[in-house]
């Protein structure tokens, strides 16, 4: 799974390529911590480029929230104003 938006940056370059690649539940702290790395495109992380940019996200647990699964933790990233408006891929 990944996400597909067109993002811009500063160098010229653009990323339509996200993907989660890795999150810690820390319940000790009560948050969840998401790394997003965007790549250039599908293929290019597939042929073992690297990201053009790593995101980190931290989202606090509700009292009752333990999340654990990857789809959970798109969902909450796809929460974001700036993931919105993204295509499952």
């Amino acid at each position: 799974m990944a996400l597909k938006k067109i993002i811009s940056y500063p160098t010229g370059i653009t990323a339509e390529y996200h993907k989660i690649t890795g999150f810690i539940v820390d319940r000790n702290e009560g948050k969840y911590v998401v790394n997003v790395s965007s790549y250039i495109n599908e293929a290019a992380r597939r042929n073992g480029c690297f990201p053009v940019h790593i995101y980190t996200f931290s989202f606090e647990m509700g009292d009752t929230s333990f999340v654990y699964s990857l789809e959970d933790m798109y969902t909450l990233i796809k929460s974001l104003d700036f993931f919105s408006n993204c295509e499952d891929v």
